[in-house]
């Protein structure tokens, strides 16, 4: 049963004070009549004084206002509903104790001081109404128990609830040590008043029935209890398992007085149709289920009211089923014979909505299992209902239910457009049925879908899946294109596809088993086969794609020998100053341009002195260098390279761990260099903020947010002024060469030349270097540069550049993550970092994606070579790479037999037989014409791919053969002393791993 939005409306009005008229319906037991009573006073000749009181409480008004001399001058008038409000101190004092009426007035200044202390110092405030308290018990102890209540009202308005509680207890402590009168009415309206405030606690109103049941006859007491129960319920106080333990206490007493067993019926049929009544704890429910199952055999209405309840704690739902169990009321959802009275208001199909959603509110998943066999009963009952109505049933991501009701043929809400199915959620559950119905329909297979999307890498819940009899044919067609897809992908992703092959659970490996099981350990044959994955001509491919490593800067691999020494675990900071790329390590920085290398400068920052990694910036041939300083309370300070033993304090930089924003800055022609936020010149300690700008070689622009629409763009900027103008484009951005299509802004740019000389990756026009993206009608992105190279790639990705290398004259798209696309939209070639299979202990780190315009091809000739590499020469380096780790195995095989155990993977892989040092000679040598990496391995050729997809041929058997054993027993567990289980799983970085009876996951 819930409370409707007028009722709602109306309580919440009364609570905030409002007067509401006097025939409004759904007030609730708070509001009571208003009156508006007219009084005079010799003093204020004909004005009259109009208060407004609760009717009830007149005549003590009328008392309280005639000590300041006000005389009643007409009849009292109804004008309102207000909330209900006692008769509190003072006025409870002149109305039934006027002789000291003067000595309550007196304390009022005193209590009016406190009351502005209570918000601020609450505990000073506190000793305060203490120390009043003291002086009345003396001498007015009859005066305490209103005193500490009304003291208790105060600090409650002030949110100072355990002080509120406090002051109540010391009311009831002050009640019974002076043995004072009691007035019940006002008693009960006090503990109504207090609960409803949260202040009095469950204990302490069940300590309230003693104290009925000592001072009343047992039926009495019982009575006027339970309606201070109803009163507190109807007030929003959830009912407690003290309040019933207290209430069959009573209603015991009484039974042995009176007699009779209805003592409890009134009571609890009344709170029964109060919404509360749904909060109470398992504890209520269970003290009064005896009482509850005897009324609700006698009265059909009760029944009714327990269906429309429904627990807020969806961990008491299985309870909650039980107990409409045991009290019959589980009937008037299924069964067609019973009165209207026992049905729920809103139907069995309400019911189980209700239901259904309070089971699956929260985070975790739940699952009641009770609701099944109900569900079964209820089918006909909801058939009927739903039939009247048109409406459907929503399953909450209960797939269970949802399976159930679509194997009833009841009507179910379909799956939105894009919807997902959380089949991960259900494992979660641990959910049961076998999901066949669900399967079946047609409307959910594309969420089902989408659901086993969200599973990729849960082995646990792969494995559920696979055991599940109606996803099974779907997750089998998911695997087989899952596997296409992933295989499907460039080269450098092929190892990355066999790993996440081999990281499928067993269960699932076996539905697709036939697909990948294959006899043979010859390269392309099993699982390359069953998948089309020919190896050759991948490598092939990406040969004549392009590589990365075709392509250098030695400059700038010079400047990274000089700052790290060789070693790749020094930390370095790559910044930049356009067209400079400053290159800073731990004791030395490099300043880098078309020119080569245009300054070195050995750092003299204090030895540990510095928090984080240091900051520069290269304006007009001199290079500023900050830090926040440990010595300067971690502030900002900085040197210019000519003044190093000269450190100033540096400002403008809020970010401690990053002195600089790393945004490109732009040189300006008569000197210092914009950041896009102001202008830097040599011997400024004041940093301006960084913003991106670009510049046509006139104007500029940076890209911000704007303060007339509120959104991201780039907008015209005056670097002198430092002023920031309307939003607009340059004409190369602005002009798009497709009608229909959308500018990508943030990642488009305009900027002077890095030099006059074209290179793969930049050609000045006009001695600038362009890029705009933006995306098509057909949702494609397409890159396109000053000089007319254009690129496009799929939706969701974004070129950085377009790639031209030696060879062929077809554009290569490069995408943010540095990969490398060849002219057909596949991936060719990936950067990875040190972490990754495709790095070597050779490769230097590049010199960042804004720089591929230094980058220049090592060797033409070798480079046009490898656009033309044809299957033959690529089989043969393949083969060489094959015999290279067989021999590398055989190695490690020997060395873990004759050391008795196995061989340290790190070192194996670092300085051991697989290293590419380990003086493993090469059966066969590639050919000649192939580019050469000066200083570096043998042959580009050889470096990724080769060396790659030679350990794919191994690395497929292991996972082929494990899906092609799924099924057995015992198949993929060999024996502990079985040494034909062990495996020898090796990285194309040259890293192995030993696992005995199964591969590396």
């Amino acid at each position: 049963m819930t409370s409707t939005s007028a009722v709602d409306s109306a309580e919440s009005l009364l609570a905030a004070g409002a007067v509401l008229p006097a025939d409004t319906a759904g007030a609730g037991d708070r509001a009571v009549p208003l009156t508006a009573r007219t009084y005079r006073h010799p003093a204020l000749d004909d004005r009259p004084v109009v208060r407004l009181v609760d009717a009830a409480l007149g005549e003590g008004e009328d008392a309280a206002v005639g000590f300041l001399g006000l005389a009643p001058a007409a009849e009292p008038a109804v004008v309102g509903l207000g909330p209900r409000r006692p008769l509190a101190f003072p006025e409870w004092v002149l109305v039934h104790h006027p002789a000291d009426g003067r000595h309550a007035l007196a304390l009022v200044a005193e209590l009016q001081k406190l009351a502005k202390q209570v918000r601020s110092r609450p505990k000073a405030a506190l000793d305060g109404y203490q120390s009043i308290a003291d002086r009345l018990a003396r001498t007015l102890p009859h005066f305490l128990p209103t005193f500490f209540e009304q003291a208790a009202r105060v600090f409650l308005a002030a949110g100072q609830d355990t002080y509120a509680t406090q002051l109540f207890n010391k009311a009831r402590k002050a009640e019974a040590q002076h043995g004072l009168p009691i007035d019940l009415d006002r008693l009960d309206e006090v503990y109504v008043e207090f609960a409803s405030a949260k202040v009095v606690s469950a204990t302490a109103l069940a300590g309230y029935a003693k104290e009925l049941s000592a001072q009343l006859p047992a039926d009495e007491a019982l009575d006027r209890f339970c309606r201070l129960a109803l009163r507190a319920a109807a007030a929003g106080v959830v009912p407690s398992t003290q309040s019933a333990t207290a209430v069959n206490r009573l209603a015991r007493a009484a039974t042995k007085v009176a007699g009779g067993t209805d003592h409890l019926a009134p009571y609890l049929t009344e709170l029964l149709r109060l919404p509360v009544a749904a909060d109470a704890p398992a504890g209520w429910w269970k003290a009064h289920l005896p009482a509850l199952t005897a009324l609700a055999d006698r009265d059909p209405a009760v029944r009714g009211s327990l269906l429309d309840l429904m627990p807020t704690d969806r961990d008491n739902l299985v309870g909650w089923l039980t107990l409409l169990t045991g009290t019959g009321a589980l009937a008037g959802l299924s069964d067609p014979d019973v009165p209207e009275t026992a049905r729920p208001q809103d139907g069995s199909t309400g019911w189980l909505r209700r239901f259904v959603s309070r089971a699956n509110s929260g985070h975790r998943p739940g699952r009641v299992p009770q609701l099944h066999p109900l569900v079964e009963r209820m089918a006909d009952r909801l058939r009927a209902e739903l039939a009247d109505s048109g409406e459907t049933l929503d399953h909450h991501g209960d797939l269970d239910l949802l399976d159930q009701l679509l194997a009833l043929q009841l009507p179910v809400t379909p799956p939105a457009e894009r919807g997902t199915l959380d089949l991960a959620r259900w494992v979660e559950a641990q959910g049961e049925r076998e999901l066949r119905a669900l399967a079946g329909d047609d409307r959910f297979t594309d969420a089902l879908r989408r659901g086993l999307d969200q599973l990729d890498g849960q082995q646990h819940a792969l494995r559920r899946m696979a055991a599940t009899p109606g996803i099974r044919p779907l997750l089998t067609d998911w695997l087989r294109a899952r596997i296409r897809e992933r295989f499907a992908a460039g080269l450098p992703y092929l190892a990355e596809s066999v790993d996440w092959l081999g990281r499928l659970p067993a269960e699932a490996l076996h539905l697709v088993s036939d697909d990948l099981r294959g006899g043979g350990d010859q390269m392309g044959s099993g699982l390359g086969e069953a998948l089309g994955v020919d190896l050759v001509e991948r490598a092939t491919r990406s040969l004549r794609g392009g590589l990365i490593e075709e392509l250098g800067w030695p400059d700038w691999e010079l400047a990274w020998q000089e700052v790290t020494g060789g070693d790749h675990r020094v930390e370095v900071t790559r910044q930049e100053s356009w067209p400079y790329v400053i290159l800073g390590g731990p004791t030395t920085v490099r300043v880098l341009g078309a020119e080569g290398i245009v300054l070195r400068h050995d750092l003299r920052i204090p030895a540990g002195d510095a928090w984080g990694e240091p900051g520069y910036h290269y304006v007009d041939g001199q290079l500023l260098v900050c830090w926040h300083s440990k010595a300067r309370g971690y502030n900002l300070c900085g040197y210019w390279h000519r003044s190093p033993d000269d450190p100033q304090p540096v400002h403008g930089r809020s970010d401690r761990s990053r002195p600089r924003a790393n945004q490109l800055t732009l040189s300006l022609p008569g000197g210092g260099r914009t950041t896009g936020g102001g202008v830097l010149h040599v011997g400024d300690t004041v940093l301006p903020p960084e913003l991106p700008v670009i510049t046509d070689g006139t104007s500029h622009w940076v890209y911000r947010h704007g303060d007339d629409d509120g959104e991201h763009g780039w907008r015209e900027y005056d670097p002198v002024h430092d002023t920031h103008g309307r939003r607009s484009l340059p004409r190369f951005l602005a002009d798009l060469p497709v009608p229909g299509s959308r500018l990508q802004e943030s990642a488009s740019w305009l900027r002077p030349a890095l030099s006059d000389r074209a290179a793969p990756a930049a050609v000045p026009v006009d001695g600038l270097l362009g890029w705009r993206v933006f995306t098509l009608p057909d949702g494609s992105v397409r890159g396109q540069d000053l000089a007319g190279r254009t690129v496009t790639v799929a939706p969701g990705q974004e070129p950085v550049a377009a790639l031209v290398l030696p060879g062929d004259d077809r554009p290569r798209a490069v995408l943010k993550g540095l990969v490398l696309l060849d002219p057909d939209g596949v991936a060719s070639a990936a950067a990875g970092p040190p972490s990754s299979r495709s790095y070597t202990r050779d490769a230097i780190p590049l010199p960042g994606l804004r720089f591929l315009g230094y980058l220049q091809p090592r060797d033409p000739a070798g480079s046009a070579a490898l656009r033309r590499m044809d299957r033959e020469v690529t089989a043969a380096l393949l083969k060489v790479a094959v015999d290279e780790r067989r021999a590398a195995l055989a190695e490690v095989a020997a060395r873990a037999a004759t050391d008795g155990g196995r061989f340290p993977a790190g070192r194996a892989g670092r300085n051991g037989p697989l290293g590419r040092r380990a003086g493993v000679s090469d059966r066969r040598s590639p050919p000649r014409d192939l580019p050469r990496r000066r200083g570096r391995s043998r042959r580009a050729g050889r470096a990724g791919p080769v060396d790659g997809a030679g350990d794919q041929p191994r690395r497929r058997a292991g996972r082929g053969g494990r899906g092609a054993a799924a099924g057995r027993p015992g198949a993929d567990r060999p024996g502990r002393g079985d040494r034909a289980g062990q495996q020898v799983v090796v990285r194309p970085g040259g890293d192995a791993d030993g696992h005995r009876g199964r591969t590396h996951r």
